[in-house]
């Protein structure tokens, strides 16, 4: 299933193209983004996010997708507990929480329950909120924060440290959780194991594995690449290529022009 397309994107910075009728379809798979330092690929991701507007072309995306952003820096309440700083990630069902106790308090209105038309009304949309609520698993949501900490290296003694006591590899991993328990569609990472030590690179590697969206990670590292993609799209000159495969595979297919892309 294509979950967005770049048709013919044109764009520009103030006397320095960047693209010209680049086009591609992206499906559900990892793809891994590569290209010399100013070929664009920070721009790409920015241009699907909508932070930036293409001077020609469109990019597509199916609008039922929720798409989520990982910067190379990851911004974090330094005093918030790692399970905490998890936890806020969970933007809908935090909403919902709100939304529940807000209609749960006017049952004892009697304006409500004096009236029989807005009793019916309130007990209809406090059933739909529940419904929500139970659809986005938030009668688990300690459970999941608890098992996505686990599954990143996180010791039980580590869950409410407080975010500023961590290690750079922690936080960019605790960053990571963040996004996945916001249940993206898309997933675009911008150099997501960069600054990280082998083991770190590693959880990262086992926690992208097991998402089931699509995913796009601009990454200069072959080794991660090849660990993660199933396709890979090369920016060069103001064009883009796509392969299919890992990294190892691209250089392969890039010196076999022959081969089918």
């Amino acid at each position: 299933m294509i979950t967005l397309r770049l048709d013919k994107v044109t764009f520009s910075y103030p006397s320095t193209p960047i693209f010209s009728d680049a086009s591609c379809e992206i499906q559900q798979g990892c793809y891994g983004l590569i290209g010399p330092n100013g070929s664009g690929k920070t721009t790409l991701l920015k241009l699907i996010l909508g932070e930036l507007k293409p001077d020609a072309g469109v990019v597509l995306i199916d609008k039922r997708m929720n798409v989520a952003y990982m910067a190379q820096e990851v911004a974090l309440d330094p005093e918030q507990p790692a399970s905490e700083a998890v936890r806020q990630g969970a933007g809908r069902v935090l909403a919902l929480e709100i939304q529940l106790a807000e209609l749960e308090a006017k049952f004892a209105h009697p304006e409500y329950y004096a009236d029989e038309k807005r009793l019916a009304r309130l007990i209809e949309q406090h059933e739909r909120a529940l419904s929500a609520y139970h659809e986005l698993g938030g009668s688990g949501l300690e459970g999941q924060v608890k098992a996505l900490l686990t599954s990143i290296g996180f010791k039980d003694h580590e869950l409410n440290l407080p975010v500023k006591n961590l290690s750079g590899g922690q936080r960019k991993l605790l960053g990571l959780a963040r996004i996945i328990l916001s249940r993206p569609d898309i997933l675009l990472l911008d150099e997501p194991d960069n600054h990280l030590d082998i083991p770190s690179c590693e959880l990262l590697e086992d926690a992208l594995l097991d998402f089931n969206g699509t995913l796009l990670a601009i990454s200069d590292d072959w080794y991660f690449l090849d660990r993660i993609a199933n396709r890979i799209i090369e920016l060069h000159g103001d064009g883009l290529s796509e392969y299919s495969g890992n990294y190892s595979d691209y250089e392969i297919q890039r010196l076999s022009p022959d081969a089918p892309n």
